[in-house]
Parts: C-alpha cells; sequence; structure tokens
C-alpha cells in the first residue's frame, strides 16, 4: 500500500507540472502585440519582434538596410538590462573591467564587431517611481505601447538617436528585465556592423602586440614631418612568392622617420570579402587593423633585414602570407608604428605617377592667332578677357593676343563686338554700370590702334545662363532648381547656404570680343587657291597677306583639306620681311617631322634658326625657337650646361635670363611661359644629380609656378599632373586638374587618375564633392570605373567609406 500511494503521489506531482507547464507555455504563446506584459514573465520575443519592425521601417524611410537580429548582441544586451535593473538607473557602462563597455560586454559574449553602439532605457509600466524629468499620464501596458515607447524615447534623445539614421550598423540585439517592485521594463539594444570572422590558417595576437590605436598627440610629430606619407608609400608593398616585401628608394629617409626601437612596421592582410556588396563591411574589432596583423619589425631589425643597404635603398621582408590565402583574394595595408602607436595605416593605391624631362616643346609661329579658328559661315575671330571680381581693367596679358590680331588685320576688319558679362552676385544697376565699364575699358584699347571706319558695338548683361552652366552637375546645382532670379540672388548674397560659391561666379566676369572679318578670308578658304595665293602674295611683297594666306594653309592641313606638303613648297626669298614666314616653316617641319623630334632634325632647325638670326637678329619668334632648341638639347643631356664655382660659370643661370629676356619681345607671355616651365623640369633633374636638394626644390616650385601660367590644355594638364604625382606633390597635381573637372573637361583617364589623388586632400576637395565625382565616373566610364578598384589600382579598403562602397556595388557588382 505505501508503494502504491508513492507511486500515486509522484503520477499527480508530475502530471501537476505537466499540466502547469502546458497552460503557462500556452499563455505564452498566445500573446501578442495588444497583450499586457507580466514584469516578471516577460515575454522577450514579442518586443524584440515589435522593435525590429518598427526600427526597420525607420531605417527603409532613410535608405539604410535593414537591422537584424544577432544571438550574441541580444546576450550582451541581456547583460546590460539586468545590470541597470539591479541597480535601478539607466547606465551605458559597468563596474567590471571585462563588461565596462557595449564592446566590452560583446567581447566578453563572444562576438568580434569593429563597431558597437548601445541604446538603454527605462520604461515605466506602474507609477511607482520615476525615472526621468517627465512621464506620460497613461503609461504604457502592452507589448505594442512598450515598444512604441522604446522608439519615442529613443528618438527624442538627441545623443541617441542618431545610431538609427547610421549607415554602419547592420546586427542588433535585444535584452529586457522587468522590475515588478517598481513597475518598470529595462530595456537594452545593442548595434553592431557586421561580424568579424577569423581566418582558420592565422595566429591572432590578442593585443594587438601592444600596439596602441592612432592618438593624435603621440603622432603629432609624425603627422608633421611626414604628413605625405600615405602618398609616399601608397604602392611600396609587394608580394613575392609568398613573401611580402616592402621597398623604397631613399634609405636616408626610412632612417629618419624611424628613429627609436619602439618605432616600427607592420603589414595588414585584409579579405576581399570583408568588403563584400552584401551587407556592411566585416572588420576586426581592433582599433590597430582590420584583417590580421602580422608582427611589427622594429627599427633594428628593420635596418638589419635590408637587403639594399649598400645601394643606399631600403628592402625588407615584413612577414609571409598567411594559410592558403590566394594573393587574388587579398588586399595589402602598410602600418607605421610610432612609440608603439600606429600613426598611419596606408591603403594600398597604385598612383601611376611618371617622371618627365620635358613637356611638348614646340616652336613658335609669327601668324595671326593660329590657336583663334576662323568661323567659315560666320567669319569672325572670337577672343575671350577675365575680369576680377569688382573690377573693369584688365591684365595686358589677357588682351595681347586680341590687340596684335587688330593690328595685324587693319585693313580687313568689318565690324567688332564687344560683349560684357558681370556675374549675378551684387545687384542688376551696379552689375550695368560695371559691364559698361569692362566693355568701353576694352573699346578704349581698340582705339589706340587708331583703326578707320570699323563699326563697334557694345552688348552687355549679367552672366546667368554661363552661371546655370558652371553649377550644372555640381553639389549645388538642386539648390537653385525653379528658383527666380532674384531669390537665387539674394541667397548668393546672403551666402545662407554656406557654399563657397566663388569658382562658380568667376568664369562668368568676362568680356568675349567678335572681330567680323572681310573678304580676303573668305575668298582664301577654298583650300585649292591657297598656295597660289600665297605664292603670289610673297611675289607682291604683300607679307601681310602672305603671313595671313599662310596661317590658313596651317589650318587647311590640320583640317584635312590639304596635305601637309603645301607647306613646304614654293621657294621663299630669305629676306628680312620673309622671316616670319621662313620662321613658320621650320615651326610646321617640327611638328610634321616623320622622325618624331629626332636629333639630327632640330640639328637642322638649329642651323636654319641660327642662319635666319643672321638675318634679323630682333626677330622675337627666332629668339624663342633659339631658347626651345636650347632646351631640347639640354633634356636630352644635362652636362651639356655646367656649372664651374671656381671660374664663376653659371650656364643654367645665364640659360634661365636668356629665356626671360623674350618677355620684352612680341612673344605671348604664356608661350615664355611655357619654355621656363620646361627649364625648371630638366632643372629639378640637373640639380637632383648634383645632389643640389635646396635647387632641386627651388626648381620644382617653379615647375608649379608655371604650368598655372603656360595655358595648357588638358592633355598637357594630365601629363603634369603624373608628373607631380611622380613627384610627390599630389596637392599640386590635384590643383592643375580640378579646374578641368569643374569645367566638364575630362576624359575616362583623367577623372580616374584625379578620383584616385583626391582621396588625399578633403581640404581641395572635400568628401561630398569626391562622392560626386566618383558618382559621375561610375556612370560615364562604368568598365574603367570598376576596374579602378581591382589589382593593381586603388584597394577594397578605400570601401570603407561606405559612400563609395554602395556606388561600386550599385554599378560593379
Amino acid at each position: 500500500m505505501i508503494d502504491i500511494l508513492l507511486i500515486s503521489k509522484f503520477n499527480f506531482r508530475f502530471v501537476f507540472i505537466l499540466i502547469f507547464t502546458f497552460f503557462f507555455e500556452t499563455e505564452i504563446f498566445s500573446q501578442n502585440s495588444d497583450s499586457k506584459i507580466d514584469l516578471e514573465n516577460i515575454n522577450g520575443q514579442i518586443i524584440s519582434e515589435l522593435l525590429l519592425k518598427r526600427l526597420n521601417e525607420i531605417r527603409l524611410e532613410k535608405n539604410l538596410a535593414a537591422l537584424t537580429e544577432h544571438k550574441i548582441l541580444s546576450k550582451a544586451a541581456q547583460l546590460q538590462s539586468q545590470y541597470n535593473r539591479k541597480n535601478l538607473k539607466i547606465s551605458h557602462e559597468q563596474n567590471k573591467t571585462k563588461l565596462a563597455l557595449p564592446s566590452d560586454r560583446v567581447a566578453y559574449c563572444g562576438g568580434m564587431f569593429d563597431l558597437v553602439d548601445e541604446y538603454n532605457v527605462g520604461i515605466e509600466i506602474q507609477v511607482k517611481t520615476t525615472l526621468s524629468a517627465g512621464r506620460k499620464k497613461n503609461n504604457p501596458s502592452t507589448y505594442g505601447e512598450i515598444s512604441e515607447s522604446i522608439v519615442e524615447s529613443w528618438l527624442a534623445d538627441r545623443k541617441m538617436d542618431d545610431l538609427l539614421e547610421s549607415d554602419l550598423f547592420y546586427r542588433l540585439g535585444f535584452g529586457f528585465s522587468g522590475d515588478q517592485i517598481n513597475g518598470i521594463l529595462f530595456a537594452s539594444i545593442v548595434l553592431a556592423s557586421e561580424e568579424y570572422e577569423k581566418y582558420d590558417g592565422f595566429s591572432y595576437h590578442k593585443k594587438s602586440y601592444k600596439i596602441s590605436p592612432y592618438d593624435r598627440n603621440l603622432c603629432k610629430d609624425f603627422d608633421r614631418n611626414f604628413e605625405y606619407s600615405s602618398e609616399l608609400f601608397s604602392d611600396n608593398l609587394k608580394i613575392e612568392g609568398r613573401k611580402i616585401v616592402f621597398r623604397y628608394h631613399d634609405l636616408s629617409l626610412i632612417e629618419s622617420m624611424f628613429q627609436t626601437n619602439k618605432d616600427a612596421m607592420a603589414v595588414d592582410i585584409l579579405l576581399k570579402d570583408q568588403y563584400k556588396c552584401e551587407g556592411g563591411n566585416a572588420l576586426h574589432p581592433s582599433k590597430v587593423y582590420d584583417g590580421m596583423m602580422l608582427k611589427p619589425m622594429n627599427r633594428s631589425k628593420l635596418l638589419k633585414s635590408n637587403t639594399l643597404k649598400e645601394q643606399k635603398e631600403f628592402s625588407v621582408k615584413l612577414g609571409t602570407l598567411p594559410g592558403e590565402l590566394d594573393t587574388a583574394d587579398i588586399a595589402l595595408s602598410l602600418i607605421i608604428i610610432k612609440d608603439k602607436c600606429a600613426c598611419n595605416k596606408i591603403a594600398y593605391n597604385n598612383l601611376n605617377g611618371e617622371n618627365i624631362r620635358l613637356l611638348d616643346i614646340d616652336l613658335t609661329v609669327d601668324t595671326i592667332s593660329i590657336s583663334e579658328s576662323v568661323d567659315s559661315n560666320s567669319r569672325f575671330l572670337q577672343f575671350t578677357i577675365p575680369f576680377e571680381k569688382n573690377k573693369s581693367d584688365y591684365l595686358i596679358d589677357d588682351i595681347k593676343p586680341f590687340l596684335d590680331s587688330i593690328q595685324l588685320n587693319r585693313f580687313n576688319i568689318k565690324e567688332i563686338l564687344v560683349k560684357a558679362y558681370s556675374s549675378i552676385e551684387g545687384n542688376p544697376i551696379s552689375n550695368e554700370e560695371l559691364q559698361q565699364k569692362r566693355a568701353k575699358g576694352i573699346l578704349s584699347a581698340i582705339k589706340e590702334y587708331q583703326l578707320q571706319e570699323v563699326q563697334t558695338k557694345i552688348e552687355s548683361q549679367e552672366n546667368w545662363d554661363g552661371f546655370f552652366e558652371s553649377i550644372k552637375g555640381s553639389p549645388y546645382a538642386r539648390d537653385y532648381l525653379n528658383k527666380d532670379h532674384n531669390t537665387i540672388r539674394g541667397i548668393v548674397n546672403s551666402d545662407t547656404l554656406k557654399y563657397n560659391l566663388e569658382p562658380y561666379l568667376a568664369p562668368q566676369r568676362k568680356a568675349e570680343i567678335r572681330i567680323f572679318v572681310e573678304s580676303i578670308y573668305i575668298d582664301s578658304l577654298n583650300p585649292e587657291n591657297l598656295q597660289k595665293k600665297f605664292l603670289n602674295a610673297i611675289e607682291e611683297k604683300d607679307h601681310i597677306r602672305a603671313k595671313a594666306l599662310q596661317t590658313l594653309l596651317y589650318r587647311a592641313v590640320e583640317e584635312g583639306q590639304l596635305n601637309k606638303t603645301v607647306l613646304f613648297e614654293g621657294e621663299i626669298p630669305q629676306f628680312k620681311e620673309n622671316i616670319p614666314l621662313l620662321n613658320n616653316r621650320l615651326a610646321f617641319k617640327l611638328q610634321y617631322d616623320e622622325g618624331m623630334h629626332s636629333d639630327s632634325l632640330i640639328d637642322a632647325l638649329k642651323m636654319n634658326v641660327e642662319a635666319y638670326l643672321g638675318i634679323d637678329p630682333g626677330n622675337g619668334h627666332l629668339n624663342f625657337n633659339k631658347q626651345a632648341i636650347k632646351l631640347y638639347f639640354w633634356s636630352k643631356d644635362l652636362n651639356s650646361l655646367i656649372i664651374d664655382e671656381v671660374n664663376k660659370i653659371d650656364q643654367p643661370k645665364d640659360f634661365y635670363k636668356d629665356i626671360v629676356k623674350l618677355y620684352s619681345s612680341k612673344i605671348d607671355n604664356y608661350f615664355v611661359n611655357r619654355l621656363l616651365l620646361n627649364y625648371n623640369i630638366i632643372a629639378a633633374d640637373f640639380y637632383y644629380e648634383r645632389q643640389d636638394y635646396p635647387s632641386r626644390v627651388k626648381a620644382l616650385k617653379q615647375v608649379f609656378k608655371y604650368v598655372r601660367k603656360a595655358n595648357l590644355d588638358r592633355d598637357q594638364t594630365l601629363i603634369m599632373a603624373k608628373y607631380f604625382i611622380f613627384q610627390m606633390q599630389i596637392d599640386w597635381a590635384i590643383q592643375i586638374m580640378h579646374p578641368f573637372i569643374k569645367e566638364g573637361d575630362y576624359n575616362s583617364e583623367f577623372l580616374l587618375t584625379f578620383i584616385s589623388i583626391a582621396v588625399y586632400d578633403e581640404k581641395h576637395v572635400p568628401k561630398e564633392l569626391q562622392h560626386n565625382y566618383i558618382k559621375v565616373a561610375s556612370e560615364k566610364y562604368r568598365s574603367d570605373f570598376c576596374k579602378m578598384f581591382q589589382k593593381p589600382d586603388m584597394s577594397v579598403e578605400y570601401f570603407s567609406d561606405l559612400r563609395v562602397k554602395s556606388i561600386y556595388c550599385d554599378n560593379c557588382r
């Protein structure tokens, strides 16, 4: 009987437990958003689902990626909600070191996330205590009301609401703890980036080799002395077999950069999958590196391991690729360590700089403005003269080509039209006065040539068309859509948008001059008649007409209407009056030479120039061409000019003086500037070989000075930009390229080269502007743009900028 009774009691207890569990679980599973919460038995799943749905609705409105729940993050969130319940306060920190911050708690729970943040709140269910300054009259009681209350509290928290709008977060976790006594629900929500996955074939160091993350105070000397290190070492890491090698051509710089054994180099190996388009970037939570950091190599070991010490260069093996990594699946970054602090992390970027010794050395021609085209339909020459802000006077260099053409064509001009513009800022009355002053100033200069019976006409206006064209495609264009002129003028004058609009306004301050020409040009535009008329003009000693016809012959050849041989047919007597025509033939010969500027050709040209100078020693064009040819030979042989300090001989200095004298001739200044540009390009190498580094630096600065004065076209500017990149003068390259970019004058190579260097200079090219240019490149040159982020060009590490990554993924995935 006793046994039966015991068994019955046992069965009854078991059955009771089963029944209780059944009804409890039924109650739990039957709960929904309208169910009232029991703080002792919280159904966290319901709140989590409601919160996740609501939070993602908010992110969807902001065009952000949806968040997904992660178990580890929920564990970390639960730790904090329990801590806050225990202490009856809202806190983001804990007393224990290993649980102190959200990132510590996530790491404690086994998570590896680069970015971690947390939102904590207490929701009052019963009015027994107050956690905040104010509360609602009707406290939430259902799961739906509570979840909405959490979201509202979050959005109202100015310090934390930006977390919801951050594109850095992709994962989250929830934690809830109830305090039945005080009627409070404590909620913690942990947000994080993508989870980093360890690579099995690599041994991670727990404390990042005791290297501390970037610290401005610790790195201030390095930042000041080696601010160019990101560009300097952008492509110096190479993979040879399985070895990672760093090479640099100047050992002395390495020795000056790494001065103590607390200074070191290290390599960060990144997997391309860490930046895949599906989701966020999965980076290592260390603040020193993002992928797999190899053991740093300190100064003594770096110098000891250098295999190019005898050549005064530097080459060191910094480590070996771990496991079975495929080199096609990785990217390398260089970490520069100073005083055990990671002062710079340098992403790979193949900048493609290129040294040159000479830029487009051409001979000058003495013709009628061959750089200006005669329109055979409207029959006019056109010139543009710029003005400074609020100024009506002009630079003589800007108007000289125009005045020279007037002088040359004084018998052939029918009408001169001056269109004077002002930019749109200011007010219409003062702008009208300024326009008239600009036009009258130009006409005053024209009258100095005492033209007879030449009709002149003035037109003036604010350059609204030019302004709208200038800002087209800029970040500011949308701010002026559908606005009238007065509204736009008010915005510009008050600068309420805090824009630097000057680069867009400056091109509008100008005058356009059109010279309508007489029939001499019209009759001569028939290519078949040009050669005969040219030779007749020489025979008749009509030198001005001959010069004009020679110009038209050249244009006909340029346009493919005539064969280049017509430029050299027929005899030109070697009289002083014909020297301009003979000089022009030399320039044409150089341009159309099949031997591509062979030494023998230049020798022949040199002999002709010297012979013609014997006839007309004061001819500015011949003297210019003499110096141009001299530059050519100096570029071929730097030792052709010497410096003998003992005998006080300085041939480069004398050469420079001879070029400067050309400013007093009739040669356009920008042509002389091109000579000085080339002079300094050669001089930079000349002084480098002499190890006269101060003079070399001075020459490089002069190169930059004359690039901006030499009126280079887009292709020439790209050559000079690559030269500056080679010389590690990235900011100079940006400054000379940016005007072409702003004007929309670029091709694929030009724009992509600019983008690759703009990442180093947010001062001249702010991030927003970089993103705009990147987007343009992705749309106009998609194929080339996509290749840009593949080996051997820019590293995927640049996808740390999520806007760049988004543009790439939208176009190249």
